[in-house]
């Protein structure tokens, strides 16, 4: 599910990216509508800006609400590539691992569903899906395994993690998509010419 997720949040970035182009406004413009528009969301509610990084905490926690999911995952898909689409500083790795962390969420919920007698902790699947988001949308397993060990000092998931991360970046892979950097890199290879 994760590698499907990926290849959506690939091709989201890159569409933003590509409508950001065709608006008839200069660079300047477009980063000051677009930063308006987050000083909306910021002023609207601040946890919702931001790399994600309460999302990570509140998933691995299991503190966010099952049906908030969703929503959660879809407006962070798209408000991330629009501030990505600014051409400010910024970057697409905590944005990237947010959503993971709400793919593994639901994903838990989902197991629990499906084995309703049988504990199961939330975190180890908060943990896979930041680092199977990661390897499909990079295709780095070994590096998302490895900052997602280091950042949530989990080295008892590591067959886990493997699994998952593997499993995403085939699954990606397979459906033909272009890791992230790499697609950004021929997109700026491509404005150059």
């Amino acid at each position: 599910m994760t590698g499907l997720l990926a290849v959506g949040y690939n091709r989201t970035i890159l569409a933003a990216l590509r409508l950001a182009d065709r608006l008839p406004v200069s660079i300047y413009t477009r980063a000051t509508l677009i930063g308006g528009l987050a000083g909306l969301v910021v002023w609207l509610d601040p946890h919702l800006a931001g790399g994600g990084d309460w999302i990570t905490q509140a998933a691995i926690s299991n503190t966010i609400n099952w049906h908030l999911i969703p929503l959660l995952f879809v407006f962070r898909l798209v408000f991330g590539a629009v501030s990505y689409a600014a051409a400010t500083p910024g970057g697409l790795f905590a944005p990237m691992l947010a959503l993971g962390a709400l793919s593994g969420l639901a994903c838990s919920f989902v197991a629990q569903i499906l084995s309703p007698d049988t504990a199961l902790a939330t975190a180890p699947f908060v943990i896979v899906g930041m680092a199977s988001m990661f390897a499909g949308s990079v295709r780095s397993p070994v590096t998302g395994i490895i900052l997602v060990m280091e950042m949530t000092g989990s080295s008892d998931l590591v067959l886990p993690l493997l699994c998952g991360s593997f499993s995403a970046m085939v699954v990606a892979g397979a459906c033909g998509d272009t890791p992230i950097y790499e697609a950004l890199r021929l997109r700026a290879a491509v404005g150059r010419r």
